[in-house]
C-alpha cells in the first residue's frame, strides 16, 4: 500500500512548515535564579539583586534577505491575568489599523520579555508594537483592558541592526 509510507512524509511536512518562532536561551552568568547542581540553566526569573543574564530571547524571521535584526525588551509593572497573550509586531502605520507585517507571540507571558526579529526590511519605516491581551482573544486587536507600548513609523533607524529597545507596556484607552 503505496499511501502508507506517503503518511509519515505528510506528518512531516505539516510539522516542518508552521511558525518559525524559536525561544532561545542565552547564558553569560549564572544567577541565583538558576541551579547549578542538576545542571540546570534555564533562566526561572529576576535574581532579587535586579542583575539578569538575558533570560530566553523568542525569535521571529521577518523573511527580507540582507535585513536587519531588531531586539529588545518588553516590560511591564503589573501582574498579568492567567488568561494573557503578548505579542509583538510590526504595522506599517500606528494611525491606520492593518494586519501586522511581521508579529510574534511571546509565550509564557512573562517580564521582562525579551525579543528578537530578524530579516526585518532595511530602511523600512515601520511602527514596532508589543500588546497584552488581558482576555487572551483570538485576534489581537487591543481593546479596553488590554496594555500597549508602540514606537511610531519612521522613529527607528532600520539601515543597521538596532538593539536596546524598550517597549514599557501601558493601559490602552481606546
Amino acid at each position: 500500500m503505496p499511501h502508507r509510507r506517503l503518511v509519515p512524509y505528510a506528518l512531516l511536512l505539516a510539522a516542518a512548515s508552521g511558525c518559525e518562532t524559536t525561544h532561545e536561551y542565552f547564558d553569560v552568568v549564572r544567577e541565583t535564579t538558576e541551579t547549578t547542581e542538576t545542571a540546570d540553566t534555564t533562566d526561572t526569573g529576576e535574581a532579587p539583586d535586579g542583575d539578569d543574564d538575558g533570560g530566553p530571547v523568542t525569535t521571529q524571521d521577518c523573511g527580507s534577505a540582507g535585513g536587519v535584526a531588531v531586539e529588545g525588551v518588553v516590560t511591564f509593572a503589573g501582574t498579568p491575568a492567567a488568561t494573557s497573550r503578548l505579542y509583538v509586531s510590526w504595522m506599517a502605520s500606528l494611525a491606520t489599523p492593518s494586519m501586522p507585517l511581521c508579529m510574534m507571540e511571546i509565550a509564557p507571558v512573562a517580564f521582562p520579555a525579551r525579543f528578537r526579529f530578524t530579516g526585518v526590511e532595511r530602511g523600512a519605516s515601520w511602527a514596532l508594537v508589543a500588546l497584552l491581551d488581558a482576555d487572551g482573544g483570538a485576534i489581537p486587536m487591543p481593546v479596553a483592558g488590554d496594555y500597549l507600548a508602540s514606537i511610531a513609523e519612521g522613529t527607528l533607524d532600520l539601515s543597521a541592526d538596532v538593539a536596546g529597545i524598550t517597549l514599557a507596556l501601558e493601559p490602552y484607552s481606546p
